[in-house]
């Protein structure tokens, strides 16, 4: 499944796979450790913020945002 949505990635997948530049490759495989299957309320848990955040910052560096 792909997604250029980062909050529907962390609330649909198990792994999150993110990728580079051109020539794109995969740069990082993120872990979703929240537990499937998943409820709307999740997206208020700390550790879906966590990992919004962590997937922000990665990907402004890849993408030279920052």
């Amino acid at each position: 499944f792909i997604s250029h949505d980062i909050e529907e990635a962390i609330f649909l997948a198990n792994k999150i796979c993110l990728l580079g530049n051109r020539p794109s490759q995969i740069k990082k495989v993120y872990e979703n450790p929240m537990p499937y299957p998943r409820m709307l309320k999740d997206k208020e848990q700390g550790i879906f913020a966590e990992l919004k955040n962590s997937l922000l910052r990665d990907f402004s560096k890849e993408v030279s945002l920052e």
